[in-house]
């Protein structure tokens, strides 16, 4: 299984919406992960961080959520 990255199928202007609904106004801390199933069955993943800092807090939060799910199967 392999993931791609491609926000290619999802429309900006949705995109744009989620992103416009993170953080706070003059934080800095906007942005967010999606993964999803893409329409050919795909695990495909879209994110748009203002900043690598974010970028990077949002990774690590997936990467503890993972961790997590595994753990309690």
């Amino acid at each position: 299984m392999s993931l791609k990255d491609d926000e290619h199928n999802l429309p900006q202007s949705l995109l744009q919406k989620i992103y416009d609904a993170t953080g706070t106004v003059s934080g800095g801390n906007k942005g967010f992960l999606l993964v999803y199933v893409n329409s050919e069955g795909s695990p495909s993943v879209s994110s748009k961080t203002e900043n690598t800092c974010v970028e990077m807090a949002l990774g690590k939060v997936m990467e503890i959520f993972v961790r997590k799910e595994r753990a309690s199967e």
